[in-house]
């Protein structure tokens, strides 16, 4: 009686969690980060800097210039046409202190980099005159969905935190339907085609393809934007 007693009062147990591990990420000034990773993304992307440590006069991290392929133009040869950008203000743009897996630089002084985190986590650090937008991903399958958007002041250089999440929840959301007509608000061309985009994951496919021909910087972070409102309901 008293073992049955005993049994009776232990309380029940807990379903098994997935641990969830926090990363603290430096901030670095934009500067910096090209001077340290400039080997790795000029090896997995085709952007050079130019060196102008030899203009007398000119401070060559102040304003970083860029020959960066212009998919919009094309070469005698078929090839992307190769252009100059640059981001102005180098010293003082906060970025993630964290090696590239890709990296784009684009019209009117702004960028994008992508790295990746251990645990299927990723960061995208849109790089903007204002500030940098972040946007804390988790990798499933071949997707890369946004669950949480962090903005960061202009010459901010502490450090973020970056929680890993349940990557079964959103493995689960998968294949399952959403608010497409919250979407519709969202992005109005997904209306032209509301039938093909019955699942979350009908949508991410669509939505990923489009980020891959979008060269526009707002027109990416509208299209994260989107797809952390159809993994977050």
């Amino acid at each position: 009686m008293k073992e049955k007693e005993k049994t009776q009062n232990q309380p029940p147990t807990q379903p098994q969690q997935t641990e969830l591990v926090m990363h603290e990420i430096p901030l670095i000034t934009f500067d910096k980060w090209v001077e340290k990773y400039q080997k790795v993304f000029s090896t997995i992307t085709n952007i050079k800097c130019l060196n102008l440590s030899g203009v007398v006069g000119v401070d060559p991290w102040e304003t970083i210039i860029f020959k960066v392929p212009d998919s919009s133009q094309k070469s005698e040869n078929g090839e992307p046409k190769l252009v100059v950008r640059n981001i102005a203000d180098s010293k003082l743009l906060p970025v993630i202190d964290l090696p590239p897996s890709s990296f784009m630089v684009f019209k009117n002084n702004t960028f994008l980099i992508n790295s990746i985190l251990p645990g299927n986590i990723s960061i995208k650090c849109y790089g903007l005159k204002t500030g940098p937008i972040l946007f804390h991903c988790v990798n499933i399958e071949n997707y890369q969905i946004p669950f949480l958007k962090e903005k960061v002041k202009r010459k901010n250089n502490g450090k973020i935190n970056v929680k890993s999440v349940d990557q079964k929840c959103y493995i689960n959301k998968l294949d399952t339907s959403y608010d497409n007509e919250g979407v519709f608000l969202l992005y109005k061309q997904a209306q032209k085609i509301h039938s093909q985009l019955k699942t979350r994951r009908n949508a991410a496919d669509w939505f990923l393809i489009k980020q891959q021909e979008v060269v526009d910087i707002n027109h990416l972070i509208k299209i994260d934007n989107v797809l952390q409102y159809i993994f977050s309901i």
